[in-house]
């Protein structure tokens, strides 16, 4: 049997595997363990006058797939994503899409991404060989672009080496993707010593990143910025509009890309960075903390809580948040179906930070919102899921960004939320990729 590798793993601030999944699967059948052509041997040329660079970002919070592309004039392109960087040829068909042809590919090599005849793993490269970009609303400045790509796997090892499988289409719509000018991002003005970010991550990703990283909370000063949970500080300087942070495995860059006016919500991208540009990118979630966040009284706490990372999603997950310490977490699924898992939950000795217990057998799931910022109904935290089996922990969901909505108050037997399911959204795969992504945000937890 051949199992292909999966096309488009998401990354990296806003975990939601456990880290003892991500070690068993990223390290695993779905962790790249070599990169070669484009994404390892290309030079990122020199911008010339007529380069125009853009950031195709998922607007969809759960995949934090991205694009970053240097359109070098009509012909030329220098494209970045998750597996690495390329460069290509440029042609545009009627429709007025733009497709990549790279040269060479960007390859991917995952260790088991197949099992052969005998039931045995075995490695499997993944060459993305063409990427399209069909502009469809917007201006030159902002809008939304559908994205697909075209590709081989062959298979390195089994019953069948040597064996090519073609995969995707870039003359089909892909994802539907926002589109920022790279020349009108955001200032960073606000970013001053003292100005802190939530949302970044210390943690070494790998190149192409195929580990999880926790979110965390960062202050910038005098040329460093410094990491609240570790409070490591690290070497920084801002360079072409993105902060490198010079960290001990190498230096990995950050730039905003927008600020919502009125939500909070801030899309960045994320890259390692070779000193000079990056060599591979991903979106990020970001929030700048604000004073006084939190959830007030119990009585105040009392709401609909629906998680905003999974707008749009065919799973809409609410927590009710109950007056006497109970509560249920419901996952409503667009065939209908719901699951719902009851909870009791407490105030932490600081008085702000949510804790939800959820009885698992002799485990007890504890489930910490740590407020960040309030935004009118959004309420935004750092969330993380640990499970407890006496002293022991384990952690489920590493610390990640999540934006609340609050959705009215919430009493037992309350739906209390307006439906917000996408029947039949192919979860972060374009049509012509068809590839189960491997690290997207996991509405079950």
């Amino acid at each position: 049997m051949h199992v292909t590798p999966p096309r488009r793993p998401t990354a990296r601030t806003r975990a939601s595997v456990t880290s003892l999944a991500a070690t068993v699967v990223l390290a695993g059948a779905l962790a790249p363990i070599a990169a070669t052509g484009a994404n390892r041997s290309s030079t990122a040329p020199a911008a010339a006058a007529s380069t125009r660079s853009v950031a195709y970002v998922n607007p969809l919070e759960f995949d934090d797939t991205a694009f970053l592309v240097d359109w070098q004039g009509g012909a030329r392109a220098h494209l970045v994503t998750w597996e690495g960087r390329g460069d290509g040829s440029v042609t545009t068909d009627g429709q007025g899409r733009r497709v990549v042809t790279l040269d060479p590919p960007i390859s991917t090599v995952f260790a088991m991404g197949g099992i052969d005849c005998n039931g045995n793993p075995f490695p499997v490269r993944q060459d993305i060989v063409q990427v399209g970009f069909l502009d469809v609303a917007g201006n030159a400045r902002k809008g939304s672009t559908e994205v697909s790509e075209a590709g081989t796997t062959t298979d390195l090892g089994g019953c069948t080496p040597g064996h090519v499988e073609a995969w995707g289409d870039v003359d089909v719509p892909g994802w539907t993707m926002d589109r920022r000018d790279m020349a009108a991002r955001p200032p960073v003005d606000d970013l001053g010593d003292g100005a802190a970010l939530a949302g970044w991550t210390e943690t070494d990703l790998g190149t192409p990143p195929a580990t999880i990283g926790a979110a965390d909370v960062t202050t910038m000063g005098h040329g460093q910025v410094v990491f609240q949970s570790s409070g490591h500080a690290y070497p920084s300087r801002l360079q072409d509009g993105w902060t490198v942070v010079t960290m001990p495995f190498g230096q990995v860059a950050w730039t905003r890309i927008e600020v919502e006016v009125g939500t909070g919500r801030e899309h960045w991208l994320m890259a390692d960075w070779d000193g000079t540009r990056p060599t591979w990118v991903l979106g990020a979630l970001v929030v700048t903390p604000r004073p006084g966040a939190g959830f007030g009284t119990a009585g105040q706490a009392a709401r609909v809580w629906e998680n905003g990372i999974f707008v749009g999603d065919q799973v809409q997950v609410l927590h009710q948040v109950y007056k006497d310490g109970t509560g249920v977490k419901r996952n409503l699924n667009a065939d209908g179906s719901e699951t719902d898992a009851p909870f009791t939950w407490h105030f932490a000795a600081d008085g702000v930070t949510m804790i939800q217990d959820r009885a698992l057998g002799d485990v007890t799931a504890e489930r910490t919102w740590v407020p960040l910022a309030n935004h009118g109904k959004t309420h935004w935290v750092m969330e993380s899921l640990t499970n407890w089996d006496g002293g022991l922990g384990t952690p489920v969901i590493l610390p990640r960004v999540v934006n609340l909505l609050n959705e009215g108050p919430a009493w037992p037997g309350n739906g209390g939320a307006p439906t917000r399911l996408t029947p039949g959204l192919h979860r972060a795969s374009s049509t012509g990729s068809p590839r189960p992504p491997a690290r997207l945000q996991d509405p079950d937890r």
